[in-house]
């Protein structure tokens, strides 16, 4: 029995190589919404767009608030110089379950409310990625760690109503693309 699984491993080893080919730039964008309001996509160029085209508020570091939003559009492994992003907040009611953090009521969850668009809260912000190609993430990004693991470099947006601000860094990942 062990002299199989050590022959199926030594075939993973040699094979590794010719599926995962070349080292690729990967990264992913990621949006939370920290705010009191929900905030209605208007304009960010990500592949899961059409998902997510909302974002209701959600709690700091509790993982289920992070959006997944793909990469940007005709940019899959690398970064465009700049991204717009443009919002809109709208009051959320009528909330079938409302989260309160119990460390700072600031932040809540709120889920199945009726949403109306507030038509003066329409937002925008141009971001300059060229200082984050530049990074040590983006270097760094697509790189083998270990065996099946590669770093791929995180993009966030973090929404507080009608400020946003990017965050960038990294992480492990298992997959062999």
């Amino acid at each position: 029995m062990r002299i199989c699984y050590r022959i199926i491993g030594l075939m993973v080893i040699i094979l590794t190589p010719s599926i995962g080919g070349c080292s690729k730039f990967l990264y992913n964008v990621s949006v939370a919404n920290y705010g009191e309001y929900g905030v209605i996509f208007l304009k960010i160029p990500t592949t899961r767009i059409n998902k997510y085209r909302r974002k209701n508020p959600g709690i700091p570091g509790v993982r289920d608030d992070i959006g997944h939003f793909g990469r940007f559009h005709d940019h899959p492994y690398s970064l465009p110089d700049q991204v717009e992003v443009e919002w809109q907040l709208a009051e959320l009611s009528d909330c079938r379950s409302v989260r309160v953090y119990s460390k700072d009521p600031q932040y809540m969850r709120k889920r199945g409310c009726t949403w109306t668009p507030l038509e003066d809260k329409v937002f925008r912000k141009i971001f300059d990625l060229k200082e984050v190609k530049k990074s040590e993430y983006a270097k760094r990004a697509g790189e083998r760690i270990r065996f099946g693991s590669k770093r791929v470099m995180t993009i966030m947006f973090i929404f507080r109503d009608d400020e946003v601000e990017m965050r960038v860094g990294g992480f492990a990942s298992n997959s062999l693309s």
